[in-house]
């Protein structure tokens, strides 16, 4: 356990919408293109300055690997320079059109207050959300997912530090509640904070997240009339010809597959071979699956990490279960335990000697990668 946090209540929740409705037409209006700049500039200053701290809560909240989360904080700060050089690109224009005596000018207006839905795997989602909307001249308010409380806190924590180093104390003061922050579950607090659409506390909804949530989202929001932009849930699948070089396509579907541990939307769920080349292929797969080092994220030689939750691990094998039904897995299918970690060694995965060191670990949300070998079109790890 690194913390807790608390489900934000409907006080809270009116709060947020409130201080960030007042400080969105300041941020709009008060603040210059100039100082906006320099706003990003020390952003992108802070988040470097902290890049340690930050990967080092990313291995401990959601299990991300090292590299990877090294990776994720110079996306989120290539992120920011991109909105960086689009605050000088958003005032609108002017151009003739094809009548002579006409003219046509166009002005872009901000929507409001964004509220900004995020997901729990990706350092940089929220700055996707938060800097799209800021540049724009809006208000965010960001609701992170229940599972990773504190990377949102650290990401508004630097845009707040920002905010007050380079403005002076009244525009400080007029921006306190630029960039709001919510906690709690999907359920109870997420539901609580769309259902204030009906009294228009939010302008527009920016969802990352699954189909589930965004058919809910998109339902409410034209219940009120509201715009959603929604990146919903998709399924990886490579396609391995037989005229592709097969050390080359075995390297592609290990790190698409089991990269992040597998926690990414990207993340390939089934790779579809060519008879010519299938048995080749598979034997390389589940040889090279078997190689990756299995261990704790904060050291560099390891491929594979602990999932996110413990609850999240459970609801992977449930789904394991099912398609076992149905095909029988090649390699893994179970959780890494004290009970399973002679089975994993006996299976040949790379465990890492830590897990020797301080069996404690196995208390962990480690899950061995798992290979399906022909599972029906209609088996949940299909497309789930």
């Amino acid at each position: 356990i690194i913390g807790y946090s608390h489900d934000c209540n409907q006080e809270q929740v009116e709060m947020a919408f409130r201080t960030a409705k007042e400080a969105q037409p300041y941020w709009f209006l008060k603040v210059t293109i100039l100082e906006k700049e320099a706003i990003y500039r020390r952003i992108e200053e802070l988040t470097e300055k902290y890049r340690p701290q930050i990967v080092h809560l990313l291995n401990k909240e959601m299990g991300k690997v090292a590299i990877t989360a090294d990776a994720d904080v110079t996306e989120f700060i290539h992120c920011v320079q991109h909105y960086h050089g689009e605050l000088s690109r958003v005032e609108g224009g002017a151009k003739d059109t094809q009548m002579l005596e006409k003219y046509s000018t166009w002005e872009r207006h901000p929507y409001g207050t964004v509220l900004a839905i995020c997901p729990w795997n990706f350092f940089a989602i929220p700055a996707w959300k938060i800097f799209g909307a800021l540049t724009g001249g809006n208000a965010c308010v960001l609701k992170i997912s229940k599972e990773t409380p504190f990377m949102g806190t650290i990401i508004v924590a630097i845009v707040n530090e920002a905010l007050k180093e380079v403005l002076d104390k009244e525009k400080y003061e007029n921006l306190k509640g630029l960039v709001q922050l919510i906690h709690g579950r999907g359920s109870i607090t997420g539901e609580m904070l769309l259902l204030r659409g009906s009294a228009r506390d939010y302008d527009l909804v920016a969802l990352t997240g699954g189909v589930e949530v965004g058919s809910h989202i998109a339902e409410l929001c034209g219940r009120y009339l509201i715009p959603c932009h929604l990146e919903l849930g998709g399924h990886g699948t490579i396609v391995f010809m037989d005229d592709f070089p097969i050390e080359k396509g075995v390297n592609e579907v290990i790190l698409a597959a089991f990269g992040d541990t597998g926690q990414r939307c990207v993340t390939t769920k089934e790779v579809l071979i060519e008879e010519t080349i299938f048995d080749e292929v598979v034997s390389k797969v589940i040889e090279k699956t078997r190689s990756l080092r299995i261990g704790l994220p904060s050291l560099v030689e390891t491929k594979v990490g602990p999932l996110v939750s413990v609850n999240h691990r459970e609801s992977i094998h449930k789904m394991v279960l099912e398609t076992m039904t149905v095909a029988k897995p090649m390699l893994g299918g179970y959780s890494l335990t004290k009970e399973t970690f002679k089975q994993a060694k006996n299976d040949g995965f790379n465990l890492g000697q830590e897990f020797f060191e301080n069996p404690k670990l196995l208390e962990g949300a480690f899950y061995l990668p798992t290979i399906f070998v022909n599972a029906p079109r209609h088996a949940l790890a299909m497309y789930k």
